[in-house]
């Protein structure tokens, strides 16, 4: 499956394929990106500076509805609704969920994750996009950066 976003200065490749050689010296968003399967991965960027990361994965439906592929999205105790909408773009409607968790650091300190997951069905897989922030501040506008990049990106089976 090949992925072609429009023109960008917002995206900066994460090299992830290097880290899976020799995860041990791989930063930890690297490494918890490749314990995911993510198949590639960007830095998001507003005026040169780090907003965020994204990620692209596919899974197979195996004969399951989009729905029940789509359930695994979903985090198992959210804070509050999640936000559940359609994104029209060029490679069809995207199903785009936002959702915040409570998590807690290896000292014991809790913070609020905001996760965001666009998802297309092409032919018998899942094409999923995912981001998240630990800094409500910019988890905003990086879902409205990849909320424009998802709208013009091209997916081809």
């Amino acid at each position: 499956m090949k992925f072609t976003w429009p023109p960008t200065d917002t995206l900066r490749p994460l090299d992830l394929e290097a880290h899976r050689r020799d995860p041990s010296s791989a930063p930890t968003i690297i490494r918890l990106l490749n314990e995911t399967d993510a198949a590639a991965a960007w830095t998001v960027l507003e005026d040169s500076r780090e907003v965020g990361w994204v990620a692209v994965r596919t899974a197979p439906l195996d004969g399951r509805p989009a729905g029940v592929a789509r359930a695994g999205l979903r985090a198992p105790d959210p804070i509050g609704p999640i936000e559940e909408s359609m994104l029209h773009t060029s490679s069809g409607d995207a199903l785009r969920l936002v959702q915040r968790l409570a998590l807690e650091r290896p000292d014991g300190a809790a913070f609020v994750v905001v996760q965001a997951s666009w998802s297309w069905v092409v032919g018998d897989e899942l094409v999923v996009l995912s981001s998240s922030s630990a800094e409500p501040a910019l988890a905003e506008l990086l879902i409205a950066r990849v909320d424009a990049l998802a709208a013009k990106i091209v997916i081809d089976a």
